[in-house]
């Protein structure tokens, strides 16, 4: 959370709009957790977002749950309505807006991780894009049994089984889709990947890091080197999409989209080799 770019998203929308409110950052240690929200639920606030690794943990102290985030088993947005507050879960909408272009193509997924963006990713996925097959990969192989198991009985339909993520990388040819939902790469660990091997990927596979910071992330550059026809989403977009939700949310008014966009541009200044544009839907379009 520390280089979460949240803030600037919400404090340009707000004065963009015109909006006497102001988002700040608040770091809490999962200790601290249940003392911290309840601070803040009896504080001026009407709404926050959590992010790792309080997405599961933080619904133990909500009155109420919206019904797609109870199903996640994950929350990433508090909103006060009354005396309540209510959880959900926009990670789901902001997942799913840069994919909606590659929806017919995807058949066989690879999710890994097994936090709640994955959660988050698998019922996406699960209940609007269905696939025929998620395969779910983590370095804690009970976890993504157990994820695997529990979304198997939500969504009969798609066939799910799980993975060590140490194990996938020589199957990789099998999928059209793969997704990384862990937080390696992410600066200032910008030398880390989920993946080291990337021989066996194919041609028109989608790579889609939900790592936003750097643009191109060690994974995307990897991709790039293989030589291949790969197409790179980043999480640039899913980060504006589900905070622009979350703004409705908060403030029942329209985040101004395209201005933050527009915004962002202006703060990530990524050096070479990056692209100028910071907002690569894809690096080959299908």
């Amino acid at each position: 959370m520390t280089h979460s770019l949240s803030p600037q998203i919400h404090n340009f929308a707000f004065e963009k709009l015109n909006i006497a409110a102001a988002y700040e950052k608040i770091e809490i240690h999962p200790d601290d957790l249940a003392n911290t929200i309840q601070r803040l639920k009896n504080s001026n606030y009407s709404g926050f977002n959590v992010t790792i690794p309080h997405k599961q943990t933080v619904m133990n102290f909500l009155d109420k749950i919206d019904d797609d985030a109870k199903e996640i088993g994950a929350v990433n947005t508090l909103v006060k309505k009354g005396s309540d507050w209510t959880g959900f879960n926009t990670d789901v909408i902001g997942f799913l807006t840069p994919l909606i272009d590659y929806k017919a193509r995807v058949k066989r997924c690879l999710v890994m991780g097994t936090g709640g963006a994955a959660r988050a990713v698998i019922y996406a996925l699960s209940k609007y894009i269905t696939p025929e097959k998620i395969t779910i990969s983590g370095r804690n192989i009970k976890k993504a049994q157990d994820l695997s198991n529990e979304f198997s009985a939500l969504f009969d339909k798609v066939n799910m089984n799980h993975q060590a993520l140490k194990n996938v990388e020589s199957i990789l040819s099998f999928y059209d889709l793969i997704i990384n939902t862990t937080p390696l790469g992410t600066y200032p660990e910008v030398t880390q990947s989920p993946l080291s091997n990337l021989t066996a990927l194919t041609d028109n596979t989608i790579i889609y890091d939900l790592v936003y910071n750097p643009v191109r992330t060690k994974l995307w550059q990897d991709t790039e080197k293989t030589g291949k026809n790969i197409i790179c989403i980043n999480g640039l977009e899913m980060l504006i999409q589900q905070a622009a939700h979350a703004f409705k949310l908060w403030t029942n008014k329209d985040m101004p989209i395209n201005d933050v966009r527009n915004y962002l541009s202006t703060i990530l200044k990524p050096s070479p080799p990056h692209p100028a544009n910071p907002f690569p839907s894809s690096a080959q379009k299908p």
